[in-house]
């Protein structure tokens, strides 16, 4: 029997399917149907020589690569942000809206600079003006009233307790129709009997636009009226003696104080 060998040159083993010197993978060469029977066996194969493969050189001094931590790494970090936008979106959802409060715009005031301001003099002009007018009133509407009064003394004598038109300067004061009516107050409430007039009603006084005050009680001569108006002490030029007419003229109506 030949024994067969390995490329190697090594022997076989029959029945092994690999060199035990260099452990090549053998395959069994087939013998013809023929062999045995006087024929001769097939010459065998020349083997190959063995080359075992190259192994990869790695650099001395150099260690391994190790395997790298980064891919966990990118992981751990995409979690938390997650964790984090998940817990910031439950905590806007269940937060309680809160109504937004609008300021209420104020208007910044107007100031005019360098302009002068005339309202106060404006208003005190239209305070005087409407106070005049109702001090006017008031005193025609006393002259009215007392009216009948004073016609009954017409053609006497009587104590003249004031006469004044307003712009009258007396004893200080300016007089218009408010301080005026407040003279004519004062002498009534010291003698309640006396009465207003405006002369321009009566011929006999020489300005026709004054308020006049009179006492209503006759006497038969401007001497007797006058010593009415000495006996309640009034000055010279507050008290005289007048006639009353609807006739005549200023002339002989009236006589002052000594």
């Amino acid at each position: 029997m030949i024994a067969m060998r390995c490329r190697c040159g090594a022997a076989l083993v029959p029945d092994l399917h690999f060199c035990v010197n260099c452990g090549a993978r053998q395959v069994a060469a087939r013998v013809p149907a023929m062999a045995g029977r006087g024929y001769p066996p097939p010459a065998a194969m020349p083997a190959a020589p063995y080359r075992p493969a190259p192994l990869p050189s790695v650099p001395v001094g150099m260690p391994a690569p190790s395997r790298s931590n980064a891919p966990w790494i990118v992981a751990g970090v995409s979690a938390a942000v997650a964790a984090v936008l998940l817990a910031l979106g439950m905590l806007i959802t269940l937060r309680p809206a809160t109504a937004t409060v609008v300021p209420t715009p104020v208007a910044a005031p107007t100031v005019t600079v360098g302009v002068p301001v005339a309202r106060e003099a404006s208003d005190a002009t239209d305070t005087d003006a409407s106070s005049g007018a109702a001090a006017s009133a008031s005193l025609q509407a006393i002259v009215e009233a007392d009216r009948s009064t004073v016609e009954g003394v017409v053609g006497s004598w009587v104590p003249q307790l004031s006469a004044k038109r307003e712009g009258t300067k007396a004893d200080g004061i300016t007089y218009d129709d408010a301080s005026i009516l407040a003279h004519y107050s004062s002498l009534a409430a010291n003698y309640p009997s006396a009465s207003l007039l405006w002369s321009g009603d009566w011929p006999v006084f020489q300005g026709t636009d004054y308020w006049v005050v009179i006492y209503p009680q006759s006497f038969a001569t401007a001497d007797a009226a006058n010593a009415w108006c000495d006996a309640q002490g009034f000055p010279a030029d507050d008290c005289m003696a007048k006639r009353l007419a609807h006739s005549g003229g200023p002339a002989g109506s009236s006589k002052l104080r000594a």
